[in-house]
């Protein structure tokens, strides 16, 4: 249980980052134009 928790944790946490990056790369695009 303790494996598949740290798991879980660990995919939310990557998906969590993915959704931050996009916003993030789209700033910058804006702001090296």
């Amino acid at each position: 249980t303790t494996g598949s928790a740290k798991t879980g944790m660990m995919c939310f946490d990557y998906a969590n980052k993915k959704k931050a990056d996009i916003p993030t790369a789209a700033i910058e695009k804006l702001q090296s134009v």
